[in-house]
């Protein structure tokens, strides 16, 4: 087998700090606020006053 893929790539400590963070409850306050902005957003992008 011929794999033709990139491979070892450096990473940010940044990046590699925030995959160790533990998942955020998709079903909590915290994400309900950041769906309610991007979706505030995308009616902004879509100039709609309706549910997006």
């Amino acid at each position: 087998m011929n794999l033709r893929i990139p491979g070892p790539t450096p990473c940010p400590e940044e990046v590699l700090l925030a995959g160790a963070r533990q998942m955020m409850n998709h079903r909590g306050p915290e994400f309900a606020q950041i769906l309610r902005r991007v979706t505030d957003g995308l009616n902004w992008v879509f100039g709609s006053s309706s549910d997006v």
